[in-house]
């Protein structure tokens, strides 16, 4: 019984003194330029590690420790023999915690992978696209910087169905980290 007022204690310490942080500034945008690890069956399939992933996203603050994001990216693998480009599109709920001028935040979301893939791979030469479902898990931190302008650094693990390549299936999962440069209005 201790342990569960402790915890309802803590979690009401911890909620208000986000909430009397909170900003007034309810919609944010950012553009995140970064890398991207391709992981699981492309990477095996392909020889694909490491590429360029960039998105810009929409944000809206519900509260001032939950808002909702849209965001639409590009990733590119920079293997000049193969070449696989994603354009994922993902709705993510984000949960914040704020400490002074630093924002810590964490969410998970779900959306479309167009794919498309042109280069050579264990079965032979593949020229193919296609779309799936998706969705992620990030983890990340904003720095304010001025009142409407915060820098960044987010982590986020992209995880999707099977996309179909003409001779092989794949999915594209993989690790990106980008830096945030984004402002608040």
């Amino acid at each position: 019984m201790k342990k569960l007022i402790f915890i309802i204690c803590l979690f009401v310490v911890v909620f208000h003194s986000a909430y009397t942080n909170a900003q007034e500034k309810k919609h944010y945008i950012a553009l995140r330029p970064g890398l991207y690890f391709f992981t699981d069956e492309i990477e095996e399939k392909t020889f694909i590690q490491t590429g360029f992933s960039g998105e810009f996203a929409y944000g809206y603050y519900l509260h001032p420790n939950f808002g909702l994001e849209f965001n639409s990216g590009y990733y590119h693998d920079g293997v000049k023999r193969n070449d696989v480009r994603g354009f994922p599109a993902m709705l993510l709920a984000k949960g914040y915690y704020t400490l002074g001028m630093v924002e810590l935040y964490t969410g998970g979301g779900f959306g479309i992978v167009y794919a498309e893939f042109d280069g050579d791979t264990q079965f032979g030469h593949v020229s193919a696209e296609d779309v799936c479902l998706g969705g992620n898990a990030v983890v990340g931190t904003n720095f304010n910087v001025l009142s409407n302008f915060f820098v960044g650094a987010q982590g986020k693990y992209i995880f999707t169905d099977q996309e179909s390549f003409d001779l092989f299936d794949a999915n594209l999962n993989g690790f990106t980290t980008t830096i945030s440069l984004g402002y608040r209005f």
